[in-house]
């Protein structure tokens, strides 16, 4: 963990890391835990997560 808590992963190879980052969604204590590729210059400070995808289902929901 980074000081600043961001969570840091290595993978032994890119096949792994791609396959870790496609299998997802994940949670932490019930909470989501959002995956991304880190830029080479990566702002530990930076505040730019303020929307998440987000997937969800209406049964029964008309098509029109």
């Amino acid at each position: 963990m980074h000081d600043s808590g961001w969570l840091i992963f290595t993978f032994s190879s890119e096949s792994e890391m791609l396959d870790v980052l496609g299998e997802g969604p994940y949670a932490v204590f019930g909470r989501p835990l959002i995956l991304k590729i880190m830029p080479d210059f990566f702002d530990f400070q930076s505040t730019d997560m303020t929307t998440m995808p987000t997937w969800v289902t209406f049964p029964n929901l008309p098509l029109r």
